[in-house]
């Protein structure tokens, strides 16, 4: 019974962020509070112990384990990098399934807005649209553009955002993977050993994109990288 409660708060929260993200229309920050708290009161505080207890069975402990839910204390769980939870919780989980019902909608939305970036972009010499292969096609999670030079980055994202409230997005890969910790200290690898990647990585920016931007907001943002280009 506790369980169908549950469903039906987080379907209804579910619908109301999604519909709020989608229309950008005013949601009562009280009614969001309201349908949270429901959701957190309702669950069964004892859920992750209850699984833990339950999982008697070799392949149960390894599910167990594989989602998460393993005691931090347990030798078991050092198969977790750092000891993390690194699942989503199940009420980002029915967001997520709702969204991926509109995949290709938002999908399109994003590609329209990428093609005004690209034609009214191309040509313009500090700020140059990543081109992509004929046969791609990108789902632009993130819309990329190179600069002419790595140390414009800093200054031409604080104009955007100081002079015309355009908030760049934050970089795919500010530094490149062969520079993270884990596989720096793993091989052995130190900057310049992929010099092309290291360019690339400090010249990129990532210009806004969402799935309900307009194109009017897009043709904007083109205005004013024009102006600070």
């Amino acid at each position: 019974m506790i369980e169908a409660r549950i469903c039906s708060v987080v379907t209804r929260l579910a619908r109301t962020t999604c519909r709020n993200s989608e229309t950008s229309a005013s949601i009562s920050s009280a009614r969001l509070h309201r349908l949270w708290t429901e959701l957190i009161t309702r669950w069964p505080r004892n859920r992750d112990a209850s699984s833990s207890a339950t999982a008697t069975t070799a392949s149960q402990r390894a599910a167990t384990l594989a989602r998460g839910r393993a005691s931090p204390h347990s030798t078991e769980a050092e198969v977790a990098p750092s000891q993390a939870r690194l699942i989503m919780s199940e009420p980002h989980a029915v967001l997520g399934m709702y969204q991926l019902s509109r995949l290709d909608e938002f999908i399109t939305q994003r590609q329209k807005i990428a093609q005004i970036y690209d034609e009214s972009l191309a040509g313009l010499e500090n700020c140059r649209p990543l081109e992509l292969p004929e046969n791609m096609r990108s789902n632009y999670y993130k819309y990329i553009a190179f600069l002419r030079k790595a140390d414009d980055r800093q200054h031409f994202k604080q104009t955007l955002r100081e002079t015309y409230e355009v908030f760049c997005g934050g970089e795919v890969y500010e530094l490149p993977c062969h520079l993270q910790p884990v596989f720096k200290n793993l091989y052995g690898l130190s900057e310049g050993d992929f010099p092309m990647a290291e360019d690339l990585c400090a010249r990129h920016i990532c210009l806004p994109m969402y799935a309900t931007m307009t194109e009017e907001e897009a043709e904007y943002v083109v205005k004013s990288v024009k102006e600070v280009a």
